[in-house]
């Protein structure tokens, strides 16, 4: 990233070992494509845009793919650009999407929001913390109905391996930042590895003892 010496212009380099799903990484186009989207479609995300001078009439200054990997944001008034990066990149809206296939399923001019609608994946950080068992089971059940009712896929973020092996299929232990193991959740209280097993002898409140079943 270079924040030029006028603080007018933002520049990036984007990190071609992030790839999505289809392998292939994301390109300036696909960011400047994503952000327009965002303010094209008027969703929320829009609004952590518009306070910071990003609209429709000037979004064709303001983002601008100068190579296949190098985005260009153009600040449109006199925040610091630190505030903005923190505001805008560090958002939902700044994510950026894989242009070709939205575009390749777009229906009636609504950019793949359709397409996404029925493909949807949520990440849930500890979403049960420092809540009670019946709230626990609660929350649980509600995020369980959702998925099947929406069709959605959960990436699900968790110290508690009861509430884990509730929710997913697989599970992924990780230690210090790096992935230790991956096992399918039928064996997640079979203590192979140390780690994992310090992981079980801390188990606490789970989901079987919130009186859930793994389905």
């Amino acid at each position: 990233m270079d924040i030029a010496q006028d603080w007018k212009t933002i520049t990036f380099q984007l990190d071609k070992a992030a790839v999505f799903a289809s392998g292939n990484p994301p390109t300036a186009a696909d960011v400047v494509w994503s952000l327009k989207r965002v303010l094209q479609l008027d969703y929320r995300g829009a609004q952590q845009l518009r306070p910071y001078g990003f609209t429709i009439e000037n979004m064709d200054n303001a983002f601008q793919a100068l190579e296949a990997y190098s985005f260009q944001l153009k600040l449109q008034n006199d925040l610091p650009p630190i505030l903005v990066l923190q505001a805008v990149i560090n958002h939902y809206a700044s994510v950026p999407l894989y242009r070709v296939l939205l575009e390749s399923v777009a229906e009636n001019g609504d950019m793949g929001n359709t397409y996404l609608k029925s493909r949807t994946a949520c990440a849930g950080d500890e979403p049960t913390s420092a809540l009670d068992v019946a709230v626990q089971a609660e929350i649980l059940n509600l995020l369980q109905d959702m998925r099947a009712k929406q069709n959605l896929t959960f990436l699900l973020i968790s110290h508690d391996l009861g509430v884990v092996t509730y929710m997913c299929d697989r599970v992924a232990v990780m230690r210090n930042g790096l992935f230790e193991e991956e096992v399918d959740c039928r064996d997640a209280f079979v203590p192979i590895r140390p780690y994992r097993q310090l992981l079980a002898r801390s188990e606490g409140r789970s989901a079987p003892e919130a009186g859930l079943q793994n389905p």
